[in-house]
């Protein structure tokens, strides 16, 4: 069975469930309700300032509005807090431009439990200086959910979200744009997380610490993921560099620290010149404590780069990268270690040939009926509990209809189901007819087409009605596509007078 897509709307509605706490207040901005503290739309400081005061744990409630006299900030030595908006799409946070960084939201909580959910946040533009490094979101012992941050079209270093001190981001989308010289997000210190979120940056992620990341859809131009510290688990993501000639997945330091990348079910696609589908390098430099960098990478594709892995290191130092059951161009792999370098690119069971996808040119990078990315993994996978693809679904199925069932390489898992298509009613008027339908699927239906008889098919909604019809027998027919390009259909007769 499959689940709802990743961003899904009930995400949302859970993170609205105010939770219980012995002796919590509710600060309320703007709210059309009464509540224990009451705020005009001017004072989201105030609130979020007396809510840090507090022995209690409290509920600051954001109205929709558009808030623009940021930056704001939230600090607790006391206990945890829940900032509440009413929607990443209703809830919308501003500041004006400022010289030096600004956090446009900052929470800095004490103890576990604080949540930030439901809020739009803007960075603003940079008229001038392209090194004030504003920041979205700084997370510090946070968890954030249904939070939307948006970069500007200005040339500026400026971070989408900051995860600090075991913080996490779900649900959420961070639009940083492609000519910003930013970061979508930054995990400073462990643990942290990142899971069923949209990213687009220069650099998607860059992390300097323990991460869990799950379920992205990241699009860069310059490294989908970045790792300088930690030990980082990937799975079921998709990494887009369309044709910027950036890395995919990039593991190293030029500091003695060891950096880890497990990553499974990955898809690295995009091309360019100096493009890389994973980079793993080691060179600290004599004198220092040596270090090591490792990627281990499994039940993945890297598809188009002009490199698909490049491993180097020097200096005493060692870089390792291992594969298991991955598709990429074996022939334009490349490993060189210097006098004192150390590591190699070890391969098993490599799966050979082109892969094929849906739609390439309108991004749709799930595996094409005959793919060999289909039921080509790891038989001895097993997904972890809760673990899905990118779409939200199983990650084992029998994809090809052939044996049994075994998971596909990359970020998704090919179903072959069609959508189910049902025409609930057709009223005729006169002479025409409306036909009202319903077509579902789980990995979501990409498009829906009605005909009446023999004419040809066109787009359509629910209800549709076709004018114009002579009296007589007719046939309406609906056919529904989903993703994956499966094909559902129905069809019902009906008389014209």
């Amino acid at each position: 069975m499959r689940r709802a897509a990743v961003i899904a709307p009930l995400a949302a509605v859970a993170a609205l469930v105010l939770p219980a706490a012995a002796s919590a207040d509710d600060y309320c901005v703007n709210t059309a309700t009464t509540c224990t503290h009451n705020y005009n739309d001017t004072q989201l400081q105030d609130a979020l300032a007396d809510a840090g005061t507090s022995n209690a744990e409290d509920n600051v409630i954001v109205g929709p509005g558009n808030y623009t006299n940021g930056p704001f900030s939230y600090t607790s030595f006391g206990q945890p807090v829940h900032v509440i908006g009413a929607g990443s799409d209703q809830t919308k946070l501003a500041a004006p431009f400022q010289t030096g960084q600004q956090r446009i939201l900052d929470m800095e909580a004490s103890g576990t439990g604080s949540t930030v959910s439901g809020l739009g946040i803007q960075i603003p533009d940079d008229p001038g200086s392209a090194s004030d490094f504003d920041v979205g979101l700084y997370l510090r012992i946070a968890d954030a959910s249904d939070i939307k941050v948006t970069g500007t079209s200005a040339p500026q270093y400026s971070t989408g979200v900051i995860l600090d001190a075991g913080s996490s981001l779900s649900n959420a989308t961070v639009l940083m744009g492609s000519t910003q010289q930013g970061v979508g997000v930054f995990g400073v210190s462990s643990p942290a997380k990142v899971v069923d979120s949209r990213i687009a940056a220069v650099i998607g992620i860059y992390n300097g610490t323990d991460l869990t990341a799950r379920r992205l859809d990241i699009t860069a131009s310059q490294s989908g993921f970045e790792a300088t510290g930690g030990t980082t688990t990937m799975s079921d993501s998709l990494v887009n560099l369309g044709s910027s000639g950036g890395t995919g997945l990039k593991v190293g330091s030029t500091n003695p620290v060891d950096v880890t990348l497990d990553a499974d079910h990955l898809t690295v696609v995009g091309d360019g010149s100096g493009s890389k589908g994973v980079r793993a390098y080691a060179d600290v430099g004599f004198g220092a404590t040596s270090s090591t960098s490792t990627v281990n990478l499994s039940n993945s594709v890297l598809s188009g780069q002009q490199n698909s892995i490049v491993r180097e290191a020097d200096s005493d130092d060692t870089a390792n990268v291992t594969t298991s059951y991955s598709n990429y161009d074996q022939a334009t792999t490349s490993s060189y270690n210097g006098p004192t370098g150390h590591g190699s690119i070890t391969e098993s069971n490599p799966v050979s040939g082109a892969p094929s996808f849906v739609n390439t040119p309108v991004g749709n990078f799930r595996p094409a009926t005959g793919s060999i990315l289909v039921d080509a993994g790891d038989p001895a996978f097993t997904a972890a509990p809760f673990e899905t693809d990118l779409d939200g679904g199983d990650r084992t199925l029998n994809g090809d209809g052939a044996g049994g069932a075994r998971t596909d390489l990359g970020a998704y898992e090919r179903e072959n189901a069609k959508p189910v298509v049902k025409i609930k009613k057709v009223t005729v008027s006169g002479h025409k007819a409306t036909v009202a339908f319903k077509a579902t699927d789980a990995s979501g239906v990409a498009g829906v087409k009605c005909r009446v008889d023999k004419n040809p098919y066109a787009s359509c909604i629910s209800p549709k009605t076709f004018p114009g019809l002579s009296s007589g027998n007719h046939t309406v027919y609906v056919r529904a596509t989903d993703l994956y390009t499966n094909v559902g259909k129905d069809k019902q007769s009906f008389k014209i007078s």
